[in-house]
């Protein structure tokens, strides 16, 4: 089996840090098979999970016709190397009237073999009509009131220290508003956090499927936090260990990720080094266009 030093392979690109419609692209290199161009790299310096997220979604979007993904049930189940490409093979289980189903199991070459780090199981629905009701968006101040997640950063970095201030203000490729920046910054009594987002990049796109795979990528930003805040500051760094076990997410409404969204996120759970988050997605109107849970490893280090 050849290594991951093999030229023949496809090579990672220097993904430019704000272009989030290029990290979730896929691009196809066989029969149901796609490779990922870039890579984006967490504090851990392996890959970020909501591209592994946004790049499955976008290959098994390639193989489905006229039909939208409407849910998605994934797990990480090894961390992804951030200098070696990920691979995705999509296995088309069924094409119904009304659904196709898809396994997608994304991959890497390393130098032990190739490794399977990511499975997803996803539903795409031909749209029909139907019955409606959603919950309610909270009342919230709107995103133009509240300040920048970078300028939060700046002003704090006496209270939380160089290296999380460096970590928060490291959003070039989504903007993020919080609805109160406590939440981000310090422990809680409450496990709630709430925060505007938005993707300049993604600014005038017009595929709703992109849009959908972009959503997918910007839900795996800070959603794990919700089960933290009442425990310790809610980032990793010295003081904590904190990785995704799994990912499941359903779309309710065609959104536009280069408008303000809000995400409202809660825990009901805690235990085990383990932590389960949950958030509701609206867009300024009020819609609600995706509900999102996840559960992540907790580790506290001595």
């Amino acid at each position: 089996m050849s290594s991951h030093t093999d030229s023949s392979k496809p090579a990672v690109e220097t993904w430019d840090g704000a272009d989030v419609p290029a990290i979730v692209a896929v691009t196809p290199i066989g029969p149901d098979r796609f490779v990922g161009r870039f890579n984006q790299v967490n504090f851990y310096k392996s890959l970020f999970g909501g591209q592994v997220l946004g790049q499955s979604i976008a290959a098994a979007t390639a193989t489905v016709e006229n039909r939208p993904i409407h849910s998605m049930h994934g797990y990480f189940l090894r961390p992804g190397a951030g200098d070696l490409p990920a691979e995705y093979v999509v296995e088309r289980t069924r094409d119904g009237r009304s659904f196709s189903t898809r396994r997608v199991t994304g991959t890497q070459e390393t130098a032990r073999g190739r490794e399977t780090i990511f499975q997803m199981e996803c539903s795409f629905h031909a749209t029909e009509p139907g019955w409606e009701h959603q919950s309610e968006m909270p009342d919230v101040p709107p995103p133009d009131a509240l300040a920048d997640m970078v300028e939060i950063a700046r002003g704090a970095e006496p209270v939380i220290g160089e290296i999380l201030s460096r970590r928060l203000r490291a959003y070039q490729a989504l903007e993020v508003r919080p609805v109160r920046p406590d939440q981000v910054l310090t422990r809680q009594k409450q496990n709630r956090r709430q925060a505007w987002f938005r993707v300049p990049s993604a600014a005038g796109l017009t595929d709703p499927a992109l849009h959908l795979q972009i959503l997918a990528w910007m839900s795996d930003f800070s959603l794990s936090g919700a089960a933290l805040v009442m425990h310790t500051v809610p980032l990793p760094g010295p003081h904590l260990f904190m990785a995704s076990i799994d990912h499941a997410m359903w779309f309710h409404r065609p959104v536009l990720t280069g408008d303000w969204l809000l995400f409202d996120t809660d825990s009901p759970s805690a235990s085990g080094a383990t932590g389960l988050s949950r958030g509701l997605i609206y867009d300024r109107g009020g819609r609600l266009v995706a509900t999102v849970a996840q559960e992540s490893l907790q580790r506290q280090i001595d």
